[in-house]
């Protein structure tokens, strides 16, 4: 059996990404490639300084190697691709930005790698999934459930992880009722593998032959507290400044939740209001109000940058129209989050 490290892509080298670019990397299993598309120069000349209670500090860290796009990143051959990026449907499609690796000749040339999508949201297999079947009809796709507190430090210079980090990750086989079929030979030994990988570096993960019941479930947080945080422009301990203004936030709160658990049940998830009381409890009574650590799409309305809208809370809005669910306090989310989408879209 060859001992040669794995070789990995990484796109999107942000919070997550760069905390499980050094997971990978301390496996002595991988040999990672990262591509830093905002900050090439300044992390590939100066590294990464990582702040993480479970890791340790490790400033000006670098990875195997450190490219600018991923056009450059096409030139190589990789095991497994990682997705790190915000998934923006509306702004830049996941079968754009990884064009290049895309395509029948990468295919000939490399034969396609395994792609994990390690990102928020609903539904942000399909069309990955779809354009890669198309040149390979075993392609595999792996998909995870991302459980860290992580910032980037000002300037973008480096991360900051608090807390405890964990992944859930399960190969796609669709969603809906789809979402319980079996995985192939093929995508099962990939998920193996990279549970490995992870595992060997340190990390925390699990294969789940459920995978999208799990996102489902930690969506429930994203579409509730992560754009309650977004829309009020306010970290969660301010959902608990009152006694008067908690129970008004935990009304409202649960509101949304009670259409998120509508949806799900009817595409067939085992997800009930019982999912969504630890939520409460962790925003309005426990660590949600004392944390100074702020949730991503708030820093990107604050940074004036694009919002995962689409996959957040888009994809709950479209089935709830294909399964006829009244949501009427997530269209007036959606709605008030897709004007901020093109408030700050225009702006760059």
């Amino acid at each position: 059996m060859s001992n040669e490290p794995f070789d990995i892509l990484l796109v999107g080298y942000g919070s997550v990404g760069i905390i499980y670019t050094y997971v990978l990397e301390a496996s002595k299993k991988a040999r990672v490639t990262v591509v830093a598309r905002g900050n090439y120069v300044q992390l590939n000349e100066e590294g990464a300084d990582i702040q993480s209670e479970k890791y340790g500090d490790h400033p000006s860290w670098k990875p195997y190697r450190t490219l600018p796009s991923v056009e450059a990143a096409a030139a190589y051959t990789y095991t497994y691709v990682l997705l790190a990026t915000k998934c923006l449907p509306d702004v830049l499609p996941t079968t754009t930005l990884l064009a290049p690796l895309l395509t029948p000749e990468y295919a000939k040339a490399h034969s396609l790698p395994t792609f994990v999508l390690l990102q928020n949201g609903l539904g942000v297999e399909e069309a990955l999934d779809a354009t890669a079947r198309k040149l390979d009809a075993s392609a595999v796709v792996l998909s995870a459930a991302v459980y860290i507190d992580s910032n980037l430090t000002e300037g973008r210079a480096g991360v900051k992880q608090t807390g405890p980090e964990r992944l859930a990750v399960g190969v796609y086989t669709g969603l809906g009722l789809s979402a319980s079929q079996p995985a192939s030979p093929k995508g099962q030994q990939a998920l193996i593998t990279f549970c490995d990988l992870i595992t060997s570096g340190g990390g925390t993960i699990s294969a789940d032959a459920h995978i999208q019941h799990a996102k489902f479930r930690k969506n429930m947080w994203n579409a509730c507290i992560n754009t309650a945080c977004a829309l009020s422009r306010l970290g969660t301990p301010a959902f608990s400044a009152t006694p008067d203004v908690l129970v008004r936030m935990r009304t409202a709160l649960e509101g949304v939740a009670s259409e998120i658990v509508a949806i799900g049940q009817k595409m067939g998830y085992p997800i009930a209001m019982a999912h969504v009381e630890p939520i409460m409890k962790e925003v309005l009574e426990e660590e949600g109000t004392t944390t100074e650590l702020k949730p991503s799409t708030l820093m990107d309305v604050e940074r004036g940058a694009p919002i995962e809208n689409e996959v957040i809370v888009g994809s709950l809005v479209r089935w709830a129209e294909q399964y006829d669910v009244p949501i009427p306090r997530l269209q007036f989310v959606y709605a008030l989050l897709s004007a901020i989408q093109v408030q700050n879209t225009k702006a760059r």
